[in-house]
């Protein structure tokens, strides 16, 4: 019993000249002073730490070990709290100590995924760090404050009934309270220090939550952004430099002008292109995300190329054959004629996107390969028109309307019509059959003369060809007549009918009806100079 009032008194002894609470005049200490005081506080804790450790030994209960373990507890958080302290003041508030990184063993999707998007959440949680951090301090600031009072509340109380307590046994007991409860005011005093000077630390450095959001962008927002911007330039400078490697054997296939064209060479060469160019220009994206170790952006990225690669899963029959249109291998070759939306268009060029030619319409269409992959070609002849017109022509539609082409595209034709513009679709203007008068036409035109000379019919023939013969060599028609003819067409009702017909160029086509008008005239003359009647329509009633 001796030995423990001894200790207890010592550890008294050591509290008053060692445990003194860190008052404010603290922080006008210099460095060394702060250094030296943490250092002989924590001699003194380790020198209590050893007679708590021996009291703990000698422990006779239960109830008694275990205020003596509470009694370590609270000297061994000291302890480390003034170690920290003394550390973080000497290395000049710098993280000296760091616990290392745990060897990831086994596989676990989820730590996988906390660790890609662990930089951002680990910036955004930056933002309420502080503000928690100080609210558990102020917590336990209040928590060691309330305990401080009831402390010296106690040790109040102890003292002065230990002054009228007369009793030898429980004298001593009180006097053993009293150093427990020295002890306990003392930690408690303690650690109301070190969180005091963690808090005020924390409340001096603290930034404005507009500081904290500007770092967030800054260091997080705009660099994911320039990064993101750095893989595609290097993806497209990848594609361009791929892309012109592969032009040069084209032009060298090109330059053999004397040959003939290597199309499946050509069109092989541009496809190897497009896939190299594309596979590469992807994984140069991806290889600069991860040398700036974007892992959020590399794992989204790879994600977005794999369910693209998916989805082409289930169309892959329809660009095998678009492959093979591509190579010239399909039904479709490239310089020969294809059918397209109920024009002929020349195949000039097989690609992704295919390029169709139509001289008459003056025009070139840029179709994608999809759209004509399951159509078929054939050669071009020779001369072979591919619209049944051209700009300048004249035409007459199959409902007699008569006029010259002013302008054609693959969407409209528009004829002009005496001065009067009229717009007609394309397929609507083929439907309508249109003769191309400026390629030549022929004239037919039937006259008919009286029944009453009908004995003469074979005399009249000749005089009546050569009567239309001589008016057509005195018109301005007959330097572009290519054929002339005239015989007995039939026996009508009412007339015997001959037929002229006869052939020109289409210079002369404007004047397709000037040319009708003008060979009745010429036969009206004749039949006038030669004496022959002209019967007219009439009806004949016959009575019983």
């Amino acid at each position: 019993m001796i030995i423990r009032v001894l200790a207890i008194l010592t550890v008294c002894l050591s509290f008053s000249v060692f445990a003194q609470p860190i008052d404010e005049t603290t922080s006008e200490l210099t460095i060394e002073e702060r250094l030296v005081s943490i250092h002989e506080t924590l001699d003194a804790k380790k020198a209590e730490k050893k007679i708590i450790n021996e009291r703990l030994k000698d422990a006779s209960s239960i109830l008694q070990e275990r205020q003596i373990k509470e009694e370590l507890a609270a000297v061994e958080d000291i302890i480390q709290g003034l170690e920290e302290e003394f550390v973080t003041i000497a290395a000049g508030k710098a993280k000296l100590y760091v616990e290392p990184t745990p060897i990831k063993e086994e596989f676990d999707w989820r730590k996988d995924l906390q660790a890609i998007v662990e930089p951002l959440l680990g910036q955004m949680r930056d933002l309420s760090e502080r503000p928690r951090k100080i609210e558990e301090l102020e917590t336990e600031q209040a928590l060691w404050e309330s305990r401080v009072d009831e402390l010296t509340k106690a040790l109040e109380s102890l003292n002065e009934n230990q002054n009228i307590v007369s009793d030898k046994r429980v004298s001593q007991k009180l006097k053993e309270l009293v150093a427990s409860a020295n002890s306990r005011l003392t930690s408690a005093k303690q650690k109301l220090t070190l969180t005091n000077n963690e808090l005020n630390t924390l409340l001096e450095t603290e930034n404005p939550l507009w500081e904290n959001l500007g770092t967030i962008l800054k260091t997080t927002v705009v660099s994911m952004l320039l990064h993101l911007l750095l893989a595609f330039l290097s993806a497209m400078l990848i594609y361009q430099i791929i892309s012109f490697l592969c032009k040069i054997p084209i032009w060298i296939i090109n330059k053999r002008k004397t040959q003939r064209r290597l199309v499946l060479a050509e069109r092989l060469i541009s496809l190897t292109k497009r896939f190299l160019s594309i596979s590469c220009a992807t994984l140069g994206y991806l290889v600069v995300l991860y040398a700036f170790s974007e892992w959020l952006l590399l794992v989204i990225s790879v994600l977005v190329v794999v369910a693209a690669l998916i989805s082409l899963k289930d169309a892959i029959p329809q660009y095998l054959v678009e492959i093979r249109t591509v190579l010239n291998l399909g039904s479709v070759r490239q310089g020969e004629v294809i059918k397209f939306e109920g024009i002929q268009w020349i195949v000039q060029e097989i690609d992704i996107y295919s390029r169709l030619h139509n001289p008459a319409l003056d025009t070139e269409l840029r179709i994608p390969i999809t759209h004509i992959a399951d159509l078929h070609s054939r050669p071009l002849q020779k001369g072979e028109p591919l619209f049944p017109t051209k700009v300048g022509d004249v035409v007459m539609l199959e409902d007699n309307a008569f006029g010259k082409v002013k302008r054609q595209s693959p969407e409209t034709v528009h004829v002009d019509f005496g001065g009067s513009i009229y717009h007609y679709q394309t397929s609507q203007f083929l439907e309508r059959r249109p003769r191309n008068l400026s390629n030549g036409f022929t004239v037919y035109e039937v006259f008919g003369i009286d029944y009453s000379h009908q004995a003469d019919i074979n005399e009249i023939l000749p005089v009546f060809k050569k009567a239309i013969l001589d008016a057509l060599k005195a018109s301005p028609y007959n330097e572009h007549k290519t054929y002339f003819g005239f015989e007995f067409d039939k026996a009508a009702a009412s007339s015997l009918d001959y037929k002229v017909i006869v052939g020109f160029t289409g210079a002369v086509a404007e004047d397709y009806f000037r040319i009708h008008r003008f060979l009745q005239k010429a036969a009206v003359d004749a039949a006038n100079a030669n004496g022959w009647g002209i019967p007219f329509q009439q009806i004949t009633v016959h009575q019983a």
